[in-house]
């Protein structure tokens, strides 16, 4: 990264109230050519997505109770206001309809409760068995061959992990929020999560990065996080390419055919 691009993020950097850092302290060439600038502007000050291991090969973001119960507030307190007006405004006939003015507002608010209700149901899956990181209501179905679609992000092509930091300021106050990127090959990033609860995003990104095997650069401390999982190949047919390790299944005599005698021949 040239030293006119370096100085031109650190403007847009002191402008949107992000914490500036050299590049240069991960040591890693892809790092010089990845933007330390918010990717996803702006944020809530609290955790609004959970982050579930389901199994060694998923893990999903899940809208988190915090977030649920904002939307239902939106929700909720319209539905107070407007059934006693509209109510009212029927018993006292037509000549006083200009009550149904009032009712904008509170149908605005109920509108924005269903939709964070309704986005709170969106999970991101990061899938090593289809090999993507997709967004949707449900775990993709797949055969043999996935068809990904518009969206789909390889998860081969997530080389490394970067944890931003920018200051939001509102009417209220200001506070913090977080977000976590993955970073391709070329420098570019995608938006993983970003919410307010710093805690909460330092330890996705370290569940994350042992997923994908990959580095995780912090630029609220200048550290990096390096996975512990130790690296492998994959197999020819493994639709999942990229360098991660797999866990190998520990069997038991349990597990055996109690029958099973290896000096009998078995048919084929």
């Amino acid at each position: 990264m040239g030293i006119k691009n370096f100085l031109n993020q650190i403007k847009e950097a002191v402008l949107a109230g992000v914490k500036t850092i050299d590049p240069a302290v991960f040591d890693h060439p892809l790092a010089q050519k990845t933007e330390w600038t918010p990717k996803a502007p702006g944020g809530s000050n609290f955790k609004t997505r959970s982050l579930v291991k389901e199994s060694s090969s998923l893990l999903y973001y899940k809208g988190s109770t915090a977030l649920f119960i904002f939307g239902l507030v939106f929700t909720i307190f319209p539905l107070l206001f407007v059934v006693p007006v509209f109510f009212l405004t029927n018993n006292q006939g037509p000549e006083d309809g200009f009550m149904y003015i009032f009712l904008i507002v509170p149908a605005i608010f109920l509108i924005v409760g269903l939709f964070i209700i309704r986005s709170s149901r969106k999970r991101k899956f990061l899938d090593k068995s289809a090999g993507y990181f997709y967004t949707s209501r449900k775990k993709a179905i797949y055969g043999i061959q996935v068809s990904p679609k518009k969206g789909w992000i390889k998860l081969s092509e997530i080389k490394a992990l970067q944890i931003l930091s920018e200051r939001v300021s509102s009417k209220n106050g200001s506070y913090r929020s977080y977000e976590i990127n993955a970073v391709f090959p070329d420098g570019n990033r995608h938006n993983i999560v970003d919410h307010g609860k710093y805690e909460t995003i330092l330890a996705d990104a370290e569940v994350i990065a042992d997923f994908l095997a990959v580095p995780c650069w912090n630029a609220v401390d200048g550290t990096t996080y390096t996975s512990s999982k130790t690296v492998a190949q994959p197999s020819e047919n493994s639709r999942y390419d990229n360098d991660v390790s797999y866990e190998t299944p520990e069997y038991t005599e349990q597990d055996l055919d109690e029958d099973y005698d290896s000096l009998k021949r078995r048919k084929l």
